[in-house]
């Protein structure tokens, strides 16, 4: 079976800025054997940026959020990076009602309903 090329950012290999989980699940994915890991410098300036990575699934853009807040993921610069795949793993279902009036009054994703939507 060929191995899945897996990039890690270079800097958040170990997890940062004790980010709970990310040591943890960075190192299993770096110690597993479906990946043929490489490192990288892509990284995501945001508020909060150390809680979230940027991960290379062979040809694919994925961004890993582990913060239980709206940032990292939700602002400008994530949005616009183009990632294929967007994993907020502490994210809770809220009505598109109130998470457009939310990132639009505190001005992190100034977006309308119907981009956020999709």
């Amino acid at each position: 079976m060929e191995k899945i090329r897996l990039g890690i950012n270079r800097e958040q290999q170990n997890g940062s800025y004790g980010t709970l989980g990310m040591p943890y699940l960075l190192n299993v994915l770096k110690d597993s054997d479906f990946f043929d890991i490489y490192l990288h410098d892509e990284f995501i300036k945001t508020s909060r940026d150390m809680r979230g990575t940027t991960l290379f699934c062979n040809d694919k853009k994925v961004y890993l959020d582990f913060w239980e807040y709206p940032t990292p993921t939700y602002q400008v610069p994530v949005y616009e990076y183009g990632f294929d795949l967007v994993i907020k793993l502490q994210d809770k279902h809220v009505d598109i009602d109130k998470v457009h009036k939310y990132l639009s009054r505190k001005r992190m994703l100034p977006k309308s309903k119907e981009e956020l939507q999709a």
